[in-house]
């Protein structure tokens, strides 16, 4: 298997990923879990960027969750 590698994001950029909730996880205001949740990230440079509290001078820092599920 093989991808092309993307470009270095740049601060303010954001990425959504789908992840799978093995364990019981808050996503607002319900308990997921054994299903697909949705997490919104955004990339920071520094600290005082977007207000994210992170131990790193830089990367993703997750800004939301939702289910993906509209039925709940």
């Amino acid at each position: 298997m093989k991808w092309k590698i993307d470009a270095e994001p740049k601060a303010g950029d954001i990425r959504k990923l789908r992840v799978f909730a093995w364990r019981k996880t808050k996503v607002g205001d319900y308990w997921v879990w054994l299903e697909t949740y949705q997490i919104t990230e955004l990339f920071f440079v520094s600290k005082d960027d977007f207000a994210c509290k992170n131990i790193w001078d830089r990367g993703w820092c997750e800004v939301s969750r939702e289910t993906l599920h509209p039925a709940y």
